[in-house]
């Protein structure tokens, strides 16, 4: 049910009032390998959408404790088949119950259709909260609070300076009574180091005006990323990865959250990650139809993983295609040798292992 409420969640093909529009998801995987949370963490999408970082989180640490060979993997990187089998009654009611999954949205009708999808997806207990998460509305106790957070906000105008919260935006230096800047984009990444523990991680995507933008705002974060906060990579997409909603030209920050310069004053960030993906296994126009052989997300991935500047192998993995069946009465009738798999769904390689 969860799967088929996400391909309807596909037919969604203009942005939203506020400049929503759905991550693509094996976009949303990438970065969620990027990180890779861990059980019993707190994880948070501040502008959770239809829950696709949640639940694709969920999904991660489900497959990670599966036996790795019963998974299936699609050519996107979808998991099939991932039953947390690794872990114990604990640990599955944290990676289940939804408690240490949380997700923000400031649109009602966002907040329904992302808690429905949870609920398809085995969550008991969903924490999906409309929140105006730049504004007074938020707690001060969410603050500090996140181990991991992963997000595509909104970065399409300003807000309005009366509506931010007072606090976790810094003020303008030339008129302290104000913040800073009321663009969205930066607005956005302020808030997100907030929301994140000491020693938590993020993966966000941002317009590249937020790279080079000259504006004192621009500057400020810049700094506080690369000096008070640990700056570990910047992912460069392709212009066309969110056609048909937009073809601003994005990137992935992926950093760690320090809070303070050390006392010797040198930056936390000693070196910065660039990866620059040209192709994400789709085609860069409107209609982004599958293009399975040109695909950079791979190569990130296990360079990333091994912060790999030199290697001139291109990582790929191999695809294979694969028939699945279910084994049920009408298959025993035929194949009665299968009686004891009934009930699952297996590979035509799997059940007639003999076969060449």
């Amino acid at each position: 049910m969860g799967d088929i409420f996400e391909e309807l969640l596909k037919g969604i093909q203009s942005a939203g009032k506020n400049g929503q529009f759905r991550t693509p998801r094996h976009i949303i995987r990438f970065m969620i390998h990027l990180l890779k949370p861990e059980i019993g963490k707190y994880v948070l999408d501040p502008t959770s959408g239809t829950g696709g970082f949640l639940i694709n989180a969920i999904q991660y640490l489900s497959a990670e404790n599966t036996e790795q060979d019963k998974i299936r993997y699609e050519w996107d990187g979808t998991p099939h088949r991932a039953d947390a089998k690794k872990l114990d009654e604990t640990e599955r009611e944290k990676l289940y119950s939804g408690d240490y999954f949380v997700g923000f949205d400031n649109d009602r009708t966002m907040v329904r259709i992302a808690w429905m999808n949870m609920i398809l997806h085995g969550i008991q207990n969903p924490k999906i909260v409309r929140f105006d998460t730049l504004g007074q509305s938020l707690a001060n106790g969410e603050s500090g609070k996140y181990h991991y957070i992963f997000a595509n906000p909104p970065y399409t105008g300003s807000i309005d300076k009366g509506d931010l919260h007072k606090t976790r935006i810094p003020r303008d230096p030339r008129k302290a009574e104000d913040p800073i800047t009321t663009k969205s984009e930066l607005l956005f990444v302020w808030l997100i180091l907030d929301l994140l523990a000491k020693d938590g991680r993020a993966a966000v995507i941002v317009p590249e005006g937020v790279l080079f933008g000259s504006t004192t705002a621009h500057r400020e974060l810049r700094r506080q990323l690369l000096f008070e906060n640990q700056l570990e990579g910047v992912i460069s997409l392709p212009g066309g990865i969110f056609l048909p909603y937009t073809g601003v030209k994005t990137s992935i920050l992926v950093f760690q959250k320090k809070g303070e310069l050390p006392a010797d004053l040198q930056p936390h960030t000693k070196q910065v990650w660039f990866y620059e993906i040209e192709a994400d296994g789709y085609t860069l126009d409107a209609k982004r139809n599958e293009k399975r052989e040109a695909n950079d997300l791979w190569d990130a991935l296990e360079k990333l993983s091994s912060e790999s500047i030199d290697e001139s192998i291109y990582h790929q993995p191999q695809y294979y295609v694969e028939r699945w069946r279910l084994i049920d009465k009408d298959c025993i009738k035929i194949f009665p040798e299968l009686a004891a798999q009934e009930g699952q769904t297996l590979g035509i390689h799997e059940r007639f292992a003999d076969l060449p």
